[in-house]
């Protein structure tokens, strides 16, 4: 099912996420209206991804669930808005790949513990990522993208939209054997904008932010990242198929609130949310469309995923020799 997304925002403005005429009474714990942080700018799959569940959520509760945006500092500045709040459930950060798996071995001075300063709600999803070039490129696949890259060394810059989305690019770079350096920017919209206009010449972003501009013919797309294909881009391989054995990373998100929010309300806010997530219309508002599949459990374990994830991604950053900053 192809959905674009201009459709899903469309869509996320219809149900505004402050309107809530419908709603139930108001959640016995909930005394204030909920907000979620995202570290990623408007527009972004992960705004999109908050919006829908928190106007679920309002729904259910009566309470308005506000979201806002706080990007860039690498995720610092909307995980320590989460940090710094109080610890009663009513501040969610909605983090993921970055915040949890990337931050922790990308930084020397990380700011907060993801394991210590947060406390897991539910993730929400898993996402596919994938590998897009600029259009002008002369390349139609990924054996040719390695080959033009190996033939250029220095000269073909990779975009990175965040910390997170930068591993991916560099364990392609450590596997294939590229010099292609990178570039930093505030979210995947801003390094696809430049991937354009060719300032920079590849980029793995996620799927729904890319999916509009693959239609649209303005970008190429060459792989995905994870085991499996895209449904809505079947043509388009995993990078395994297409001549990198043994490449395979995921993204996902998913929220976290202040440590110290007692267990009864942690279990409150992942009921919410699950079956904010769990409703059959998110598949075709978000998960379709947002090149993501869902992904819920339970706090406790949420908390054990998070710590193997970091550590898979610790042993990538390693082995791509990524310095810390």
């Amino acid at each position: 099912m192809k959905v674009s997304r201009r459709s899903v925002l469309a869509s996320l403005g219809a149900l505004s996420i402050t309107s809530f005429a419908v709603a139930q009474q108001p959640d016995s714990f909930m005394t204030k209206p909920l907000r979620i942080i995202v570290p990623f700018s408007a527009g972004s799959g992960s705004d999109a991804l908050a919006r829908l569940v928190g106007n679920y959520v309002s729904e259910e509760t009566g309470q308005p669930v506000i979201v806002d945006n706080r990007p860039g500092g690498s995720g610092f500045i909307a995980v320590q808005a989460v940090t710094s709040a109080p610890p009663d459930g009513h501040t969610l950060l909605l983090g993921g790949s970055t915040t949890h798996s990337a931050n922790p071995h990308l930084f020397n001075k990380l700011p907060y513990d993801p394991q210590k300063d947060l406390a897991p709600v539910t993730p929400l999803g898993k996402g596919w990522l994938i590998l897009i070039v600029n259009k002008d490129l002369p390349v139609k696949n990924l054996a040719e993208f390695i080959a033009y890259v190996k033939a250029r060394p220095g000269k073909v810059f990779m975009a990175s939209g965040s910390p997170g989305l930068r591993v991916p690019g560099e364990l392609l770079k450590q596997m294939a054997g590229l010099n292609s350096e990178n570039v930093s920017y505030r979210g995947s919209p801003l390094a696809i904008n430049d991937l354009i206009a060719g300032q920079v010449q590849w980029a793995i972003v996620d799927v729904g932010t890319a999916g509009p501009f693959i239609r649209a013919g303005t970008v190429h797309a060459l792989a995905v990242t994870n085991a499996i294909r895209f449904p809505t881009f079947p043509d388009v391989p995993t990078m395994a198929e297409a001549g990198v054995p043994g490449y395979e990373l995921a993204n996902w998100l998913g929220l976290s609130t202040t440590a110290g929010t007692p267990p009864a309300t942690l279990e409150r806010l992942n009921k919410l949310f699950v079956r904010a997530a769990s409703r059959p219309e998110a598949d075709a508002r978000i998960y379709t469309a947002g090149g993501m599949s869902r992904y819920v459990t339970t706090p406790a374990e949420m908390l054990a995923f998070t710590a193997a994830d970091a550590e898979k991604w610790g042993q990538i950053i390693r082995a791509a020799g990524i310095p810390k900053e």
